[in-house]
Parts: structure tokens; sequence; C-alpha cells
């Protein structure tokens, strides 16, 4: 077994009979991982390693899955924390080395290039999208590198320079660490709901309010934000509506929030109209 540190004290990381990674029989909560090397090159590790936290098991929340498969079964890249996990276990790791590498490494497929499409594709999955602004500039220079270059391949180098601009995002996103961490299967869970209900035409709009009486009512679309800005869009979402009294919660928070509930309470009360 490898020597591993733990605030600075050898311990060995051992897998237990769950598949799950130990140090002297206990979940590793937060290693800090400290080999000899000099004071330029632990600088230099710092700034890639001080955001990671391998923390409970060493897993992310997307679950753990078999060790022989983390590296190989590039299909299915799962999660950074999944990934350097297991090469801390086989003492793979570099002192240098940080979450851009790995995910350079997962979706390359042991290339020396990956495709930004494919990658782009993957990120969609965790919910956020390519116009979210925390992971802007990643994303421009991402295309920037396709328009230049005139190729959908990207090196590791470049990848790494345009994804560290945004890195703790992506990070998050790869490893499950929002509160919806299958976005994927949730999505696809609300898109069945979505077209169960799209199937019930029946009814007409109200007719007292001339902005809905003028509306197709078939119009039928579902937008959805987590708290943690994963979305997902079916139908006829970026079709414009009049929202009527579903304004009044959105105002009363902006109020609340502007001048605070004591000052809001003077005025508005709290039981429903």
């Amino acid at each position: 077994m490898p020597d591993m540190f733990e605030n600075g004290v050898p311990s060995i990381l051992e897998e237990d009979e769950n598949g799950d990674f130990v140090t002297n029989g206990e979940p590793p909560h937060v290693m800090n991982i400290e080999p000899p090397m000099s004071n330029g090159d632990t600088a230099a590790a710092g700034h890639h390693m001080d955001h990671l936290d391998f923390h409970h098991r060493g897993m992310g929340k997307r679950g753990s899955r078999d060790v022989s498969r983390r590296n190989s079964d590039h299909s299915d890249p799962g999660s950074i924390i999944d990934a350097l996990s297991s090469r801390l276990a086989g003492g793979l790791l570099l002192c240098d080395e940080g979450p851009e590498d790995v995910l350079f490494e997962l979706f390359s497929a042991g290339e020396d290039t990956l495709f930004i499409d494919y990658f782009l594709s993957e990120l969609r999955k965790t919910g956020l999208k390519e116009d979210d602004p925390r992971i802007a500039e990643s994303i421009q220079a991402l295309n920037e590198y396709k328009k230049v270059n005139h190729s959908g391949a990207i090196d590791e180098e470049s990848f790494k320079k345009c994804v560290s601009r945004n890195i703790v995002m992506l990070s998050k996103a790869f490893d499950g660490e929002f509160q919806i961490a299958d976005f994927e299967t949730f999505s696809a869970d609300i898109e069945q709901i979505f077209q169960e209900c799209k199937k019930f035409t029946e009814g007409t709009n109200a007719q007292y309010i001339p902005q809905l009486a003028k509306r197709d009512k078939n119009l039928w679309g579902v937008a959805i934000c987590s708290v943690d800005g994963q979305r997902a869009e079916f139908g006829d979402c970026h079709t414009g509506f009049t929202i009527q009294s579903a304004s009044k919660p959105l105002t009363y928070a902006i109020a609340g929030t502007e001048k605070g509930p004591d000052y809001v309470h003077q005025f508005v009360g709290f039981e429903p109209s």
C-alpha cells in the first residue's frame, strides 16, 4: 500500500470490503498531500489543489464506481474526486497535478487531444448551459480555440488553459456537488411529466383579461432552474406570456430584500389575498 500523508503524518490508504477508501480503518476526511518538494513546487501544487477536499470516502456525490473502471471506462467519465481518489490509492497523482489535468484525462480517452463538442455535451448533462456567466470565460476560450484553429479537437495544454479560468465551477459540476447531482436523470423525469401533461388540451383561456384571451391556448412549455443554476427547458418555454398575479411573490421577495421584512410588513400583511 502507498504511504499517504494526513496532516503531515504518514498513514495507509486502503480499500475496504465495500470498495471504499479508508485510512487506518477510518474514512479519510481531509487529506493534505505533502510529499517532499521545494518551496516553489509546494506553491505550484497548492495553486492547483487548494480547493479540493478529499472528504467522506474520497468520492463525489455522483456515487462510487469500481476502481478498476475509473480510468479505463471513458464512456462514463464519473467524477473528478473518483478519478483523483483512484490515482491517490495507486500513487499515480503528481504533486503539481490539478483538476484541469484530471478533466482532460477523463474526456480525452487516453488520446493527445479531446473533442470540445463532446466535453460541452457532457457539461450540459450536469445542468450547466454554455451561456452561464459563471463559466463564460472558459466557454468563450474554447469557442475561440475552435474558431482560430479550425478544429474541434484541442490539445492538453490549451484545454487546461481554457478551463482553468472557471475550474472551481466546472469541478463542482462534474463532481456532482450541486443539489441535483444526477441532473440528466432528473431532466428526463421532468420531460416525461411534460409530455404526459401535453396531451391535456381541453378548456379555454380566461376571456375577461385581453392579454390572456388572445394567447394560443395550445402553447405549453416548462423551464426549470435549480438553486445551483442548473437549467432544463422543454416546449414553448421561449415564448413570452403575461404572468399576471404570479408576479406578486416575485415583487414581494424583491421588496423584502431591498427594504427588509419589518418595513414591508407595515404595508403588506402575512395572509394571502
